[in-house]
């Protein structure tokens, strides 16, 4: 009859095999291993499939492999295969050793270990004396210390550490004293030993920072030391200052001459040998008790200066000669009698001092005329002269005294 038909069908081709491979081998605490391989199957597989490791084994999980490249071969029920080969590497064996942090200053207990585990099984636990710490252990002493490490399958290792400390941080100043009075040359040298340099230094009075101190006067002084780890130690010491063999002083008496005012100077020293006077007029004298004439008009300080032949002190003291005419004292007789008995014998007009040998004398009669002068400060004798009053004028430079008197013989 010629009748046909037609019709069509579909043919599906599965996904590929997929494989999922895992190398989960574990570590023998004394090297070696237990090589693990783990297989997981996906993709368009036909169920049951088999497992061919490279050693025999026929499961999912094969253990007991060795190190090294492992293949595996997966067949479905169609007889599909694939093929894929794993690493199998052991995990190191546990071992561990530690950063040591030494203690900072002598006596303290600062001092830190940190373990540091390699290989094995994480976790790890840290084990001190058998009593559980963290990786870091702190605040420890100087001493040694052996810490157990513990990973997760119960492998053990243990690091021993030592903690040190720095010897005690040690100061010492000798100090050399002022050897004189006022003086500043007094030194301090600074020996530290221990600790940890380098060391940096901070005196008390005055803030410096060197080890020595030079040119010092005397006095107490401080020292702080700190080492590279901030550890200080403070420590004082006194400079003295010697006293002084030679202490000057002076006394003065003054008595006006005609060139200005005489000062004798009576020394009140003591412990010294050697003088040095400065007048301040220009002269100098080394005598004990020296004398000096400062002239009128002259204010100024005379200074002392006495030595035991070591060491030397001052004494000053101020002077103002003021004028001639300051140190006028004018006392004159009203009556003399030159009769040759050897008592007021000669008329004469006391200024003070020496003065008078300076000053011009005239003596008048009753009718004014000049009957003696001298310029000299010479007295008058009356020689020649009869009983009577008598009118005397004395002069010294600009200044003019007068009075009278009564000659008697």
């Amino acid at each position: 009859m010629g009748c046909d038909t037609s019709g069509s069908i579909v043919v599906y081709e599965p996904q590929p095999i997929m494989l999922d491979l895992k190398d989960s081998s574990t570590t023998a605490c004394v090297g070696g291993g237990n090589g693990i391989g783990v297989v997981a199957v996906s993709g368009g597989i036909n169920r049951p499939v088999t497992y061919l490791w490279c050693d025999g084994q026929s499961t999912r999980t094969a253990t007991g492999l060795s190190e090294g490249f492992c293949t595996i071969t997966i067949e479905d029920n169609k007889g599909c295969i694939v093929v894929d080969s794993i690493e199998i590497v052991f995990p190191m064996p546990l071992s561990a050793d530690s950063t040591v942090t030494d203690i900072s200053c002598f006596g303290d207990s600062d001092g830190t270990i940190r373990v540091n585990p390699n290989g094995g099984a994480p976790p790890y636990t840290f084990l001190l004396n058998n009593s559980p710490v963290s990786q870091s252990i702190n605040n420890l002493s100087d001493g040694t210390y052996t810490v157990v490490v513990v990973d997760a399958i119960g492998c053990r290792d243990s690091v021993t550490a030592t903690i040190t400390e720095p010897t005690i941080l040690g100061v010492t100043l000798t100090a050399n004293d002022v050897t004189c009075p006022g003086l500043s040359n007094g030194s301090i040298v600074s020996t530290v030993t221990g600790g940890t340099p380098t060391y940096t230094y901070s005196w008390l009075p005055g803030g410096e920072t060197t080890p020595d101190l030079t040119n010092i006067p005397g006095g107490t002084y401080n020292l702080t030391v700190t080492d590279a780890n901030n550890c200080d130690s403070t420590v004082s010491v006194t400079v003295i200052e010697l006293p002084n063999g030679a202490v000057a002083g002076f006394d003065t008496a003054t008595v006006p001459v005609c060139e200005g005012l005489q000062v004798t100077f009576t020394n009140m020293s003591s412990g010294a040998t050697t003088y040095l006077w400065d007048f301040g007029d220009g002269t100098t004298s080394t005598d004990a008790n020296p004398v000096h004439v400062f002239p009128y008009g002259f204010s100024g300080t005379v200074t002392l200066s006495a030595s035991d032949g070591g060491c030397s002190h001052t004494y000053t003291l101020s002077i103002n000669a003021g004028e001639l005419e300051d140190h006028l004292v004018v006392t004159a007789p009203n009556v003399f009698t030159p009769n040759g008995d050897g008592l007021n014998d000669c008329f004469n007009v006391d200024l003070g001092g020496t003065i008078e040998n300076c000053s011009e004398l005239t003596i008048f009669n009753r009718w004014g005329n000049e009957v003696f002068k001298d310029e000299n400060g010479a007295c008058w004798d009356g020689d020649n002269a009869r009983s009577g009053t008598y009118f005397y004028i004395i002069k010294v430079n600009e200044t003019t005294f007068k009075g009278s008197l009564t000659l008697l013989k």
